[in-house]
């Protein structure tokens, strides 16, 4: 899989997640984390909670969040915490594709989920 496709994919999964209301799915990673961004800077002024909830269940290290969200850094805080988004999504990706296990063949029907 190549690297837009894995970003595409990724970003597909964090728009369905974050209900990301877009036509088309952005075709350059700037634009993705800028879709995201938007989202984030919302929560950040209208519901903190809901997206420190969202982190949490995302497994985003604390401590990259806590930086990211430092006054006084270069990069604005919704765009830093929307590249911790976008970064974590495609490593889960990746190590789903890579730890992936084959169908098991001759499975009974009322064993499969």
């Amino acid at each position: 899989m190549d690297e837009l496709s894995l970003q595409q994919e990724g970003f597909e999964l964090i728009r369905k997640s974050f209900d990301l209301d877009l036509g088309d799915i952005p075709t350059s990673r700037a634009d993705m984390v800028q879709a995201i961004a938007d989202r984030v800077a919302y929560w950040l002024e209208y519901d903190v909670e809901q997206l420190f909830s969202f982190l949490y269940r995302m497994d985003i290290d604390q401590s990259k969040v806590e930086h990211a969200l430092k006054l006084g850094n270069v990069v604005p805080a919704n765009v830093g915490v929307a590249e911790l988004i976008f970064q974590r999504q495609l490593d889960r990706l990746m190590t789903k594709k890579k730890y992936k296990q084959p169908d098991i063949e001759d499975l009974d029907e009322e064993l499969r989920y």
